[in-house]
């Protein structure tokens, strides 16, 4: 959301492949028995290795991402599945912030 301006950011969401993951794990030591898959927080800034709870939808999403200046991102498609599942009142409008950007990119 927050590359794209769609609106301001005060944290990042990166998901990484379960071997990162366990590298940057190993390496911080921090204990990510609290999430069912786990995850690792520094600062502003959470790792995880799955999307949806699935390994496998995470690898999917990194496969397919799209590189905005030069960072790989993931598709709204799967912002959007996702946020769609949580329902939250922030990933409501999300959502129709989305929207409305995909419709002025046509």
């Amino acid at each position: 959301m927050g590359i794209r301006d769609l609106r301001e950011v005060d944290d990042l969401d990166v998901i990484v492949k379960k071997e990162v993951f366990d590298k940057l794990k190993r390496e911080s030591r921090q204990d990510t028995s609290g999430h069912k898959y786990g995850h690792l927080e520094f600062g502003e800034i959470e790792i995880g290795y799955t999307w949806q709870d699935s390994e496998e939808k995470a690898i999917k999403v990194i496969n397919d991402s799209e590189l905005i200046e030069g960072y790989p991102f993931a598709k709204f498609k799967y912002v959007v599945e996702w946020k769609k599942e949580m329902n939250r009142d922030k990933d409501q409008k999300d959502i129709k912030l989305i929207s409305e950007y995909l419709d002025h990119q046509k």
